[in-house]
């Protein structure tokens, strides 16, 4: 009995020695399959940096196809800028919308400044709208403005001032200058009770953060 069970466990101890090292195979595996992606977008970036603009596009639009989030939005900046590529709005809105659509808060604000100015898709305003607000939802202060704005003028959607003042407040809040002058613009053309339903707004937004 006592021999068995030194064998059984022994097999017990080789499966999980097993179980284990292929766990360690996996994780070197994926290691070494993300660091080469990492290096080449760096690698792009340098080559820019010393006029190699040829060499950086190859190994963004490589990237970019193999899945890469970052390479796709900064391929979509290749697009819309023709850098390295010949200029293709259209272009730009494809990559942009690759990347945008796994959450890249730069994507989205391009999409809705594409969207916003019929730039290789067709005008929407309200399409405009809704990549700005995602954008903006994820901090980034010129989408926050850029929302909040729309809301004041009715671009996108019904005018709102209470939407305007607090999607201002967000993006002046992180010290955007642009933006605390367009809220407080507004906040002179508003009744006091709104500008409390504005705040109150604001805090809902904050605490969610």
């Amino acid at each position: 009995m006592n021999r068995n069970w030194r064998q059984s466990e022994f097999s017990r101890r080789m499966g999980v020695a097993r179980d284990v090292l292929v766990i360690c195979l996996i994780i070197l595996a994926v290691t070494i399959d993300a660091g080469p992606a990492v290096a080449s977008l760096d690698s792009a970036k340098e080559a820019f940096k010393r006029g190699d603009e040829a060499e950086a596009v190859r190994e963004i639009i490589s990237l970019a196809e193999a899945g890469d989030v970052e390479a796709q939005f900064h391929l979509g900046e290749l697009y819309q800028n023709g850098r390295g590529v010949p200029q293709d709005d259209q272009k730009a809105h494809d990559w942009y919308m690759k990347a945008a659509e796994e959450g890249h808060a730069k994507a989205q604000f391009q999409l809705g400044f594409l969207y916003y100015n019929g730039l290789g898709v067709k005008k929407s305003l309200s399409e405009a709208l809704m990549w700005y607000r995602l954008s903006a939802n994820k901090g980034d202060i010129w989408a926050q403005n850029n929302v909040g704005l729309m809301y004041r003028d009715g671009i996108g959607a019904a005018k709102d001032w209470i939407k305007a003042y607090m999607w201002l407040s967000l993006a002046a809040d992180q010290g955007f200058i642009i933006a605390k002058k367009n809220r407080d613009e507004i906040a002179g053309l508003m009744e006091p009770e709104e500008i409390s339903q504005a705040e109150g707004m604001l805090d809902k937004f904050r605490s969610r953060e």
